[in-house]
C-alpha cells in the first residue's frame, strides 16, 4: 500500500467561487479552515518552490508583483509543448517555418484560456 503525501494549509479567509458548478460572485468567507492536498502526481520539493515562489510575490508590491507573474506565467506555458499525437491525421504536416505550434490565447467574455495553437494543411488545432 502506497502513502500518500499531503499538503495542509490553514487559513481565516475563503474565497468561494463555482460552488457545486453554479456561477455567482464570490463569496469571502472570513473563518479559520483547513484543507488537505494530496499529492498524487507532484513531487513535494517542487510543489513547496512553488509555494513559496508565490507567496514572495504576494509580499511585492502591486506593479512589481504583476510582472514578475507575468514572466513566470509565460515561462511555464512556453514550456509546454505541443503533443502532436493530437493531430487527426497523421500525414498532416505543420505549417509554422519550425514546425512548433506557437502561443495563443482563447478569449471570451471575463476569460482568457491560454495554449497552444497549430496550423496544418488541413486543420488548425
Amino acid at each position: 500500500r502506497s502513502r500518500s503525501i499531503y499538503i495542509l494549509l490553514n487559513t481565516k479567509l475563503v474565497i468561494e467561487m463555482k460552488e457545486n458548478n453554479t456561477d455567482h460572485p464570490y463569496r469571502f468567507r472570513r473563518k479559520k479552515s483547513e484543507f488537505a492536498f494530496a499529492l498524487t502526481y507532484a513531487n513535494l520539493e517542487e510543489v513547496n518552490e512553488k509555494i513559496k515562489l508565490l507567496h514572495d510575490l504576494a509580499e511585492k508590491d502591486r506593479s512589481q508583483r504583476e510582472a514578475e507573474l507575468a514572466k513566470l506565467i509565460l515561462k511555464r506555458e512556453a514550456s509546454i509543448p505541443f503533443d502532436i499525437s493530437w493531430l487527426v491525421d497523421y500525414s498532416e504536416r505543420p505549417q509554422h517555418p519550425d514546425g512548433q505550434a506557437v502561443l495563443a490565447s482563447q478569449i471570451t467574455p471575463l476569460v482568457e484560456s491560454p495554449g497552444r495553437m497549430m496550423l496544418t494543411d488541413k486543420r488548425l488545432y
